[in-house]
């Protein structure tokens, strides 16, 4: 085939396959016939886990294949390679379906489910294994000698405390810890405290939890709790929940949920909370313990979507638990990090399976050159399927992408996106993915911040199903004329039913869009959004929100559009105001580079898989996905 789109994804995969050292390493995942004590470099002795991929210590060229039929629960954070060794690449091996990311904890089991009020169902999971530590009292006029302080603040002290209110909060005993806060800080290590060592195993759960007041109310930020071993300090494990600890006057339950990156039998708990203390504050704990925990069905982050019975349904998010009042309803608990959902019956007796979205990236590529990831079946993250950042000569390739985003951004807004490419990006294609109801965008490309450049970026022959939108594109920079967009392709991609998808009832704002380009000043040169199909949209087919001044740099020529019926082609302006624009030459006076572009229908027909594309006979032959024969 001769398209642009396979001649550019042909040239990348020639020029990084060229450049692989001889000395690359080839790793196998199998999470049923492996094993993370295996050397992982042959199908025969495979690594099993995403924790083992994610802790490993990756080299330019090397490869990182996971098991078609396989499926993983987490995310995967990607190692970068070098231009000159090669990049790192991860896919699949074997035959059989894509292997499978999920980013859901499963609630199938009626034993997941118990019922605590009238129609309400509350998520239960006993915690897994021994309690590793348990300091239930602090008794006795000396400090406990489980416990270790370190102040770099005069007058902070520990001591013990006789005050705690056991008819406020159920503790095996009425006594705490007292830590008198005397002084100010920034830095986290000023005020320190350890508890007594338990052992941690690499790739097992743990539950961190305790009670706390404060006669001040303090926020400790989620990465101010550590497992660290006791003597060198170095991290044992990685944070599984990204909220901070709100510590009020009254007293609260607080937990937190950790993954061990290496096996010790000498690790502590440790509370940094220099950076959060105010002179004069005193800060009681008690009932501290550690327990194991299962990563698989805790709910160990924000649930922003519910999928049931294989995507047959989703639920419906409500934001207080007075909000309850219908079948299907459901709200999750930042506190107890539990979804109560509104059922008449267990909700696993009416539904064959039930998928906890939690609030994560499916794969992450952060401040790395040199990335590949294909071949992978990525869904049910509340995030983004694939999230970059700062990245350069990166590869994204026939992934499969569904039900994506839904966590919480701020107030009722939420967000996911199916593939999003975050501030500074160079050279990097995104080809032959096919990408279904991400709650925002399927494809995107932003940035908010300083000297944010995006240059030499592909979209290319990707199929978008029933998304909110299927391609935003802004640029924000702090301060005009120091960020700039250029040499962006988004050609020959697909963009069936956009506002159709399982977000669009639920959203504050209905925004179903093709093409959404909004609030960007940074400038945009050599834009090319050409031969794509954009059909069945239900609201717009280009919402452009914004006072670019560079329209002609915007060519989008050879397109096919035929949105849903009442549907417009254009809604163009700023916060200030908007006009809309229902004819082509409405469309064409605001973006003359539309002008060569068609408005008929595609006539699409069933093609390879069942997947629609245009009638070869049809206005629209040759624009448009294709699916990939490799």
């Amino acid at each position: 085939m001769t398209r642009t789109s396979k001649r550019l994804v042909a040239a990348c995969w020639l020029a990084w396959a060229c450049s692989a050292t001889a000395y690359a390493t080839d790793y196998y995942v199998d999470n049923l016939g492996g094993s993370d004590n295996n050397a992982g470099t042959s199908i025969s002795a495979p690594w099993a886990s995403l924790s083992k991929v994610n802790g490993a210590t990756l080299a330019p060229g090397d490869t990182v294949s996971f098991k078609r039929g396989g499926t993983w629960r987490g995310g995967l954070v990607t190692k970068g390679g070098t231009q000159g060794g090669g990049a790192v690449r991860y896919g699949a091996y074997g035959a059989g379906v894509k292997p499978r990311l999920l980013g859901s904890a499963s609630l199938s089991d009626p034993a997941d489910w118990a019922q605590t009020g009238l129609n309400i169902w509350t998520s239960q999971v006993a915690p897994v294994g021994p309690q590793l530590l348990t300091d239930p009292n602090f008794d006795g006029p000396a400090l406990p000698t489980r416990w270790t302080f370190s102040s770099k603040i005069a007058g902070t002290s520990l001591e013990p405390n006789d005050v705690f209110p056991a008819s406020s909060i159920s503790a095996p005993n009425p006594n705490s810890l007292k830590i008198s806060m005397n002084g100010t800080s920034t830095v986290a290590g000023s005020i320190d405290l350890y508890t007594n060592v338990f052992p941690v195993t690499n790739g097992a759960c743990y539950k961190l939890s305790f009670a706390a007041r404060a006669t001040i109310p303090m926020s400790v930020a989620w990465y101010n709790f550590k497992l660290w071993q006791s003597v060198s300090y170095a991290s044992m494990a990685d944070q599984l929940d990204f909220n901070n600890v709100n510590i009020g006057t009254a007293w609260g339950k607080y937990e937190l949920y950790f993954r061990g990156t290496a096996t010790d039998s000498s690790v502590r708990a440790v509370f940094r909370l220099g950076a959060s203390a105010v002179a004069d504050q005193a800060l009681y704990i008690d009932s501290a313990s550690v327990t194991g925990c299962d990563e698989q069905k805790r709910l160990v982050a924000e649930v922003g979507n519910l999928i049931f019975d294989d995507e047959q349904s989703v639920a419906t998010r409500v934001w207080n638990e007075a909000d309850l009042i219908a079948d299907g309803q459901y709200w999750y608990d930042p506190v107890a990090k539990v979804v109560k959902l509104y059922a008449t019956h267990n909700p696993a007796s009416t539904h064959t399976r039930i998928e906890a979205a939690m609030k994560r990236n499916l794969v992450t590529i952060a401040k790395q050159t040199d990335v590949e990831v294909r071949d992978l079946d990525l869904r049910y993250g509340a995030l983004h399927g694939v999230q970059t950042s700062d990245v350069q000569r990166v590869l994204i390739d026939n992934l499969d992408i569904a039900y994506m985003g839904g966590a919480q951004w701020q107030n009722q807004t939420r967000l996911g996106n199916g593939i999003e490419l975050w501030s500074n990006a160079a050279d990097v294609t995104v080809s032959n993915n096919r990408i279904s109801q991400a709650f925002d965008t399927a494809l995107t490309s932003q940035g908010i911040g300083p000297k944010i450049v995006v240059s030499n970026v592909h979209f290319l022959n990707n199929l978008v199903e029933s998304s909110e939108q299927c391609f935003e594109l802004w640029n924000r920079p702090d301060v005009v004329g120091e960020s700039t967009t250029k040499d962006l392709t988004f050609a020959h991609n697909t963009c069936l039913h956009v506002g159709t998808g399982w977000s669009h009832t639920q959203r504050p704002v209905q925004d179903g869009s093709d093409l959404l380009m909004y609030r960007s000043p940074a400038p945009m040169t050599n834009i090319h959004m050409i031969n794509n199909i954009f059909y069945g949209a239900v609201n717009y087919f280009i919402h452009l929100n914004t006072k670019w001044n560079g329209y002609t740099q915007i060519d989008l020529s050879g397109n096919c559009y035929y949105p849903a019926a009442g549907a417009l082609l254009l809604r163009a302006g700023d916060e200030t105001g908007a006009t809309s624009y229902s004819t082509a030459a409405g469309l064409v006076s605001v973006l003359p580079g539309a002008a060569t572009s068609m408005y008929v229908d595609p006539q699409l027909v069933a093609g390879p898989s069942g997947i629609l594309v245009p009638n070869p006979a049809g206005p629209c032959a040759a624009k448009g996905y294709v699916p990939p024969s490799i």
